[in-house]
Formats: C-alpha cells, structure tokens, sequence
C-alpha cells in the first residue's frame, strides 16, 4: 500500500492495525534471539509422573537438571564467519569507486555487517539505517524488533515505506519515564506519531536532512534490508532438535545424580510408611510393597536399576549431526578429521554450508547493490560495475593451494591469482605492493645499464645477478 496516499487520519487507523498484527512476529523474532544468548525452551523442564486417575503430576524433591548444549548458536556463528569474518573483494574498472569504498568498507563497517547477519539469522531480517550529515556517509544496525517494513511486491523485494517503533526516555516532572514513538519513513518525508496503550496521535512531519536551513530527502529510502533466503530463520529448522538434545542431556543428568536411589527397594509383609499412590510414590521413595498370601517371609530386596549410557551417548551424537546437517553447518566429528584431509574431503565436508553460503550472498550482493546505489546518489560516484566477491573462511592446504596458484600463472590474471592465495588480506593493497616491487627493480636496472653494468652488480637483487 502506498501510505504517501493515506491522510492523516487514514494512516493511522492503518499504522495501529499494522502495529497490532506485528505483536506474533516480535514473539517469533524474540524466540530466535532468545535460543542464540542461551534462553531455551528446557528452562521450562519439571519432573513429573502419572499420578493419581493418570494425571501427570509435578515431583519437586526429585533432581531437575537444566543442562543446555547450544549447537544452535554454534552453528549460526559458524556460518556467519564462513562468510563474513573478512572484507569482502571489491573489484571495478573505476578507480575513484574503488577508492571510496575500500574506505567506507573498513573493520568497522565489518563489524556491524556481522551483528546485522545475526539478526538475519535469528529472525529473518537484519536492517541498516544509512544517513549523511551532507559530507560523509553513515549507518548504524537497526534491531530488527523495532522495524516493520511496508513492501510494495509478494516477492518482498522493495520498500514502499518503512514504520519504527522507538521508545525513547524522558524526564517529566521531575521523573524519568519512558515514552513510545512511531516513525514513517517514506520517500517524501517522516511522519511522527506519539504511541500509546495501542492508540498512535499525529505529533509532526520531519525531513531527512537539514543543511544551511534547507530541508531534504533522499532519492532513496535510506534502509538496507539483509534477509535469510526464503525469509526461514535458522531456527525454524533446527528448534526440535536443539530442544532434544537439551532434552536428553538434563535427563542423562538427573539419571546420574539419582545414583544413591538406582536400587528400588521391595518391601515383603512390612507394614511400614504409607507410600500413596503407586507411580507417583515410587518415583519419590523408589520403593514397592509386596504381600504374600500367608503374611511370612518377611523381609526387603532391591530391583537394580542401571542407567545404560552408551543408549544416551549413541543418541546424542546423532542428534548433533542431525542439528549440523539441517542446519547446513560443519560437522567435524567423525572419520575424515583424524588426520590430514586432502581437497576432496574438505570440499565434502563443507558442501552442505558451501551451499547455504552460495544462497545468501546472492541476498547479501543484492542488499549490497541498494547500499551502493544509496550512497551514489549522495557522493556522485558511478557504481554500477562494483562486484562485491565475499571471502570463505575455510579450513584449507596451503601447499595444495599455492601449488595451484603457481601452476594458473599465464593461464589467467595475476589479479585473479593474488585474490585467492591464502596469505593475502587485501588484494588492492597487495597488487599495489607488487607494482611498487617492479617499479623498483627496474629503477635499479636502469642505473645499472646507466653505470655500464661492470663492477655494479650490488645494484641488482640476487635474482637479477644470476639472471647477468
């Protein structure tokens, strides 16, 4: 829907309607951040038995262990390092482009990619909020729990507006209270609203930008959106088994710490404490009372109970593959990590992440040409030809590789060759430095021949001498 076409009054009964309906998804998206800083649904794990007319009845004196194994966020933090943990290849055929970017792209911009990928994780989308004081470019991660966007295609592609919900704390009457505000954000301008027990008032209209009294907007909606393919968050997929694995190591746990009452005791013509109903007692006083026909042989045996731990142990490893391969991670525990995996094994062992990563720099890129096109309109650099190449950060043979490298010279681009040996960070930079190498030995032999060439030979580098 077009909100620049709604008056005032319209657009609000619309923005409360909009706001109502994002509640279930803030649920949804607080669960996913919730899982990732280890809050689990095992937090909520009781002891509990049949008791009396089958009623599952709460044992409180009975060990509950929480115990949480968070593969979870192993795997997500995994996966966000595969791709992002180094900057990203920038290539162009415009200098000035290159240029710009290898600064504004810097370990700070980094750094906040990487938060916004978490978010994009946990809950679909991660946002970055871009802005200019009318001489350099900035942006900040917006959490995603206070945006919601308002798309104008199915595909949710592009931005019709954008609508944040921002409390912000303020002093009245000599008391801080905190109070809500909702912003919209579209291409003409922002529309502020005061937010209040569910009900929006139109407080005023601002613009993106002031400078030298002047008021401005941008050609652009100054959000970038970086989305999960498909919109699943990680922990749509593996919820059931990280819940599991929980599951079955707390209640490994309180099987190890019930270990003085492994033995249940029979009790034979014994009238002794009144133990209640049967399931429920037992599991309390893991005890039985038996009675014979005639009342004699008296006495008290015990029933072992043994706790086979291997049964756990077989259960819980496949839980965690299952986690890892749903989870399209690493999965490094098993044959092919105990000695040195060649090519071919570490090419199958990160397939499945190699996969997932493939689909979300496609995202990613996507996000990336919006981003570039924004700060285009606002600097007049040309970045239509930018290429952005995102680093793996995979387990390798460094040998295997260079040997590769040395082998593709002359069959493809020293660039090429530069960007994928293992020791280089930057490849503009490194490219640089190899120019500056050649430019110095040929100044070198340019006094050489200058000199005559006889008696100058300390002028050459020792490859240079031989060469002579």
């Amino acid at each position: 829907m077009n909100l620049e076409l709604l008056n005032n009054e319209e657009l609000v009964k619309y923005l409360e309607s909009k706001l109502s309906g994002f509640e279930e998804t803030k649920a949804k998206m607080q669960t996913g951040i919730d899982y990732y800083n280890y809050k689990q649904g095992i937090d909520d794990k009781k002891r509990a038995v049949i008791g009396k007319n089958g009623n599952l009845t709460t044992i409180k004196n009975l060990p509950n262990t929480i115990i949480k194994d968070n593969q979870y966020s192993r795997a997500l933090d995994q996966k966000r390092s595969y791709v992002l943990s180094k900057r990203p290849n920038i290539n162009s055929k415009n200098k000035e482009a290159i240029d710009f970017l290898d600064g504004f792209i810097d370990n700070r911009f980094m750094r906040a990619l990487n938060k916004i990928a978490i978010d994009s994780y946990n809950t679909a989308f991660g946002w970055m909020y871009l802005y200019t004081d009318g001489k350099d470019i900035k942006y900040k991660r917006l959490d995603p729990m206070t945006v919601i966007p308002e798309w104008s295609d199915d595909n949710h592609e592009s931005l019709d507006a954008v609508i944040r919900v921002v409390s912000e704390s303020e002093f009245e009457a000599i008391e801080l209270k905190v109070k809500y505000y909702v912003y919209v954000y579209m291409l003409d301008g922002i529309k502020v609203f005061n937010y209040k027990d569910g009900k929006l008032t139109y407080l005023k209209d601002e613009q993106y930008l002031e400078r030298k009294g002047s008021l401005y907007s941008y050609k652009k909606l100054p959000f970038v959106y970086f989305k999960q393919p498909n919109e699943i968050t990680l922990l749509d997929r593996i919820r059931c088994l990280q819940d599991a694995l929980n599951l079955l190591l707390s209640n490994y746990a309180d099987n190890m710490f019930e270990n003085p009452m492994n033995s249940i005791l029979v009790l034979k013509n014994y009238e002794g404490e009144d133990l209640g109903e049967f399931r429920e007692k037992l599991a309390q006083y893991t005890a039985i009372k038996v009675r014979t026909a005639d009342g004699s042989d008296g006495g008290v045996d015990t029933l072992e109970v043994t706790v086979n731990s291997e049964n756990y142990k077989v259960i819980i490893e496949l839980i965690k593959k299952a986690i890892a391969h749903n989870a399209r991670s690493l999965y490094l525990d098993n044959e092919r990590t105990n000695n040195a995996p060649n090519t071919l094994n570490i090419k199958a062992m990160y397939s499945d992440m190699e996969l997932d990563a493939n689909d979300l720099e496609l995202e990613f890129t996507a996000s990336f040409e919006y981003l570039f096109s924004w700060i285009a309109d606002i600097v007049g650099i040309d970045f239509s030809d930018i290429e952005v190449k995102f680093k793996r950060s995979i387990m390798v043979n460094d040998e295997s590789t260079i040997e590769m490298i040395r082998n593709s010279i002359g069959i493809i681009s020293n660039e090429t060759l530069v960007a994928a040996h293992p020791f280089v960070e930057d490849v503009t930079e490194e490219l640089k430095r190899i120019e500056k190498e050649k430019e110095k030995v040929l100044d070198y032999y340019d006094d050489y021949k200058s000199l005559g060439g006889e008696g100058h030979d300390h002028l050459l580098g020792k490859e240079n001498r031989e060469d002579k």
